[in-house]
C-alpha cells in the first residue's frame, strides 16, 4: 500500500442563520461566541495531528463550516497564518474557503486574497430570491452577483458556484435559469447538488412539495447537457470546471487519499504502513475546545476492517466520472483486486460499470444508479 497525498479540512462550526435544510454540524452564531478560543484550539489541534503526518507534506486546505467568512478578516488571517507555520504546507497548495456572500465585502475580500486563499466557494444555491427566502438563507441574488464580481475584480478568480436542484416546486426552467445566471459569472466551477430532505431538519418537517423521480431525473440530464454547453466538465457527480480548475482538495477524498481534519465535527483518514485510520472530533463546541487543551480531541478512532476499506473506496471513486483504475485500488486500499474483481464483472454485465480489466467508469445509468453500485459492495 502506499502512501496517498494528504489534504486539510478545518471546521467552523458557525453560521448566520441555519438553513432549513441543513444537517451539518453547524450553529447560528451569538454574540456569547469566542472566535479568539476556538482558533487558539483549531491551532493546538492541528500541531497534534501534524505529528501523525510522519513529515507529510499538505497539498491542499479547505476550510468550511458552517460560514468560514463569518470570522473576521483579521481572525482568518491569524487562522491561516498560524496553520502554514505549523503544518508542511506545499507551495502550490489550493487553498480554499466557503463563504456565504452576506459576510464579505471589497475589504474583507482583499484581506483574504492577501492572506494565502487561492480559491473561494460561494453557498449560492440558487438565484430565485423567494427559494432564498423560503431556505432562510441571508442572502439575495443581488448580492451574489455584486460579492462574486468584486473578487474577481481583486484577482480571486479561482471560484465555485454552489447550486442545489429539485427544491420544492421547482420546475425545469427555474433550474436552467439558475445555472444560466451563473455562467454568466464566469467561475471556473460549479458544484450542482441535489436537495435531499433531511431527517430531523425545519424542511423534512414542513413536508414540502418537491419534484418527483421523474422530474428529477430530467433535470440532473438537463443540467449536464446545459453545462457542457458552456465548456464546464462533468468530473464527478455532482462538480462541473472548467478544464484545469477541478477542485484539488476534493479530488483527493474522491481518490481515496489521506486527509487530517480539525475542528468541531471533523474527520480525518490517515494511512499508517497497513493500516487505514479513520477518526472523528466531538461535534459540541465547547466539548471540542475542552478535550484539545486535554490534548484528548479524537472522540473515536478506528482502524478500518478489509470490507471497510474496500467500501470507502467505491464510495469516493465511483462518483469520479472518468472512473479509476486497478492501480490505483490496490495502491490506496492495500486490498488485492481479485477481491472485488468478481462484483465488477457482474456491475459491467448488468450495465452500471465499464470494466475493461483495468479502468473502471461508472456508465450513463450507472451515475444516475449509484446507490445499486455501491450495494454490490455493501
Amino acid at each position: 500500500m502506499q502512501t496517498p497525498p494528504c489534504s486539510l479540512y478545518i471546521h467552523i462550526p458557525w453560521c448566520l442563520q441555519k438553513c432549513v435544510y441543513c444537517d451539518f454540524n453547524s450553529t447560528a452564531i451569538t454574540q456569547t461566541a469566542d472566535q479568539n478560543k476556538y482558533i487558539k484550539a483549531l491551532i493546538q489541534d492541528l500541531k497534534q495531528e501534524v505529528k501523525l503526518l510522519q513529515r507529510k507534506s499538505i497539498s491542499s486546505v479547505f476550510i468550511g463550516g458552517g460560514t468560514p467568512t463569518i470570522l473576521s478578516a483579521e481572525n482568518i488571517n491569524k487562522l491561516l497564518n498560524e496553520v502554514l507555520n505549523a503544518a508542511p504546507i506545499e507551495n502550490a497548495a489550493e487553498i480554499t474557503i466557503e463563504a456565504n456572500p452576506e459576510t464579505l465585502d471589497k475589504t474583507k475580500l482583499t484581506e483574504l486574497y492577501k492572506s494565502g486563499i487561492n480559491r473561494i466557494s460561494f453557498g449560492v444555491q440558487t438565484f430565485d430570491d423567494q427559494q432564498l427566502h423560503n431556505l432562510n438563507r441571508a442572502h439575495t441574488s443581488s448580492k451574489v452577483i455584486s460579492i462574486i464580481q468584486t473578487a474577481q475584480d481583486i484577482g480571486l478568480e479561482n471560484i465555485n458556484i454552489d447550486l442545489m436542484f429539485g427544491l420544492p416546486k421547482q420546475s425545469s426552467i427555474q433550474m436552467l435559469s439558475d445555472i444560466e445566471k451563473a455562467v454568466e459569472l464566469n467561475p471556473k466551477h460549479i458544484s450542482h447538488y441535489q436537495l435531499t430532505l433531511e431527517s430531523g431538519t425545519p424542511l423534512a418537517a414542513q413536508k414540502p412539495t418537491m419534484p418527483n423521480e421523474d422530474q428529477l431525473a430530467s433535470m440532473y440530464a438537463e443540467s449536464r447537457i446545459h453545462l457542457a454547453k458552456y465548456g464546464f466538465v462533468n468530473y464527478e457527480t455532482s462538480a462541473f470546471a472548467k478544464p484545469g480548475y477541478e477542485c484539488k482538495h476534493n479530488l483527493n477524498y474522491w481518490q481515496f487519499g489521506d486527509f487530517i481534519g480539525i475542528g468541531a465535527g471533523a474527520h480525518g483518514k490517515l494511512t499508517n504502513g497497513k493500516q487505514i485510520i479513520r477518526y472523528s472530533k466531538p461535534n459540541e463546541i465547547q466539548s471540542y475546545i475542552e478535550q484539545v487543551e486535554n490534548q484528548k480531541s479524537l472522540l473515536s478512532k478506528e482502524c478500518l476492517s478489509q470490507h471497510d476499506t474496500v467500501l470507502d473506496f467505491m464510495i469516493n471513486a465511483m462518483r469520479l466520472n472518468s472512473g479509476w483504475n486497478k492501480q490505483l485500488f490496490i495502491d490506496r486500499t492495500g486490498v488485492d483486486f481479485s477481491i472485488i474483481e468478481p462484483k465488477l464483472n457482474a456491475l459491467s454485465n448488468s450495465g452500471l460499470i465499464s470494466f475493461n480489466g483495468n479502468q473502471i467508469q461508472p456508465t450513463s445509468r450507472g451515475k444516475m444508479l449509484l446507490d445499486e453500485i455501491l450495494a454490490a459492495f455493501v
